[in-house]
Parts: C-alpha cells; structure tokens; sequence
C-alpha cells in the first residue's frame, strides 16, 4: 500500500492524508492487487582475460579457495590480474573473485537498466541479444531496458511509449540513436535480453540499475536481464486501469486539451 507525497505517483494510489481512512478500508473490504514485475539483472564480467580459473562442483562449491600470499597485490597494479570464477554444474557463474573482492554483481529493479556512454564523447555500440540472438547493435547514447513500471520514467523521456503495468512485456529504448530508423520495441518478458559493448567500440561504458549503482562497463563485460521472479504486490485504490489512467491524467496531463465544439 503506497501513499503518495510527490507530484506524480504512478505508484501511489492513496493520499498520505487519508492514510486512516484507507488503512480501514482495505481491513474491510476486498481490494484489487496489481502485480509489478521487475528486472534480474546479472554482470558477467571478460572471462578470457582471467589468469586462474578455478572449476568447482556444487557440492564442494561452499569450501575456501586455495590462497597464495605470494599472489596478494600491493600495490594491484604492480602484479598481473589474478581473478578466481566459480562455475556451477550447469555452467552458470556462482563467483567471481579479483584480490578476493567479488566483481560479479547481480541486482532487481522495478524501472529499468539503463547503459549510457557517460562521460566519453563518443556513441555507445551495444549488442543487443534476445535468447542469444544478436537483433541489432545500437549506436546510441544508450539503451534503456525497462519494465511497464518503468515505461513512465526514463524510457518516457526518451521517447518510448507507455505500458500498463500488468503488460506481460519489457521495452527497449534507446537514448539518442543516431539513426532515424531506430525506435523503442516492446518484447515479451519471458526472454532473456543480453547488453554487450561491441568489439570496435571506442569506449567503456556506465551501467546503472533504477538510477543507482552506477559502474563502468568494459568490452566484452556482459549484462543479463530476466524477469525476475518476485512481482512487487501493490494495493489499486479503484482498480488497475483507473489507478493508472488517473495518474496519466493528474501527474502527466496525457491527452488533456479542450474538447472540439459542434459546428
């Protein structure tokens, strides 16, 4: 149950100043729930680079790793990069370790993934993949992957369309594009979207999660982006599409003009 006190509130169906009044209400009588979906989101740093490797089965997987004083940088530049990855039986990446800190980094979002060249002058080429499909490389600012949640945020901003929050679907923005012909896609959730920086790419970039957590993304680091499987449950006020078109209208003024007069 979310009150709102901002100015647009596509989350917050129910005023902060009535909050008792809503509070007893929902005790009393039946209340309508909308599911949001949200983003997994998985960085899978360059592998090929990696000076020891270590294979593990799952069922010693929980056992420390071998150390060896005589690998322990000082300072980490003046050594090699010495970086250990624990793999599961199925292939998948449980832990990557550099210095023995981990850089594999997993996290949920409820708006969207957002890749941007930050600082670099230079255009972002992102390899984008659909189940291990490359469907096009995006010589952009950026690529936002957001959720239907996330569809009135920064992918509204960048020129995408807007997504009931029950559309089973994520979409795909990009920011800028220098192409007259690249627009916003919206594909099914149940496919997993991979985010590469191309191999002529001339930069790093800057990946970032709902806004936060923002880190460099280097060539051939990967992203992978699944629906999660933990919806956010969120209380209606009326309903799920009056909720929602209320606050198109109220926080957006979406299609708000003076009505045409008869002749």
């Amino acid at each position: 149950m979310c009150f709102g006190m901002g100015s647009l509130g596509f989350l917050t169906h129910f005023v902060s100043e009535n909050y008792k009044e809503d509070i007893d209400r929902i005790t009393t009588k039946h209340m309508s729930i909308t599911l949001r979906s949200r983003i997994s989101a998985k960085i899978i740093p360059r592998l090929h680079s990696c000076s020891i490797v270590e294979q593990v089965t799952p069922t010693d997987s929980t056992q420390s790793l071998p150390t060896d004083s005589d690998t322990e940088p000082s300072p980490k530049s003046a050594v090699p990069r010495r970086t250990r990855a624990v793999f599961s039986e199925s292939g998948d990446v449980n832990i990557i370790e550099e210095y023995g800190i981990p850089i594999i980094h997993r996290f949920v979002c409820i708006n969207e993934v957002t890749v941007d060249r930050g600082v670099s002058p230079y255009l972002t080429q992102i390899e984008i993949y659909l189940n291990d499909f490359k469907i096009t490389t995006a010589q952009a600012d950026g690529i936002i992957v957001a959720t239907p949640t996330g569809s009135t945020a920064y992918s509204l901003a960048a020129g995408a369309s807007m997504l009931h929050p029950s559309t089973a679907a994520f979409i795909i923005t990009p920011i800028c594009p220098h192409s007259l012909s690249f627009r916003p896609i919206v594909v099914p959730n149940g496919v997993q979207i991979k985010l590469k920086l191309a191999e002529q790419s001339r930069h790093s970039a800057w990946v970032s999660f709902d806004g936060r957590e923002r880190q460099e993304m280097k060539l051939d680091d990967e992203i992978l982006l699944n629906l999660d499987p933990n919806p956010v449950p969120c209380l209606n006020n009326t309903g799920h599409v009056s909720d929602w078109f209320k606050s198109l209208i109220n926080g957006l003024n979406w299609n708000v003009r003076q009505i045409q007069k008869k002749l």
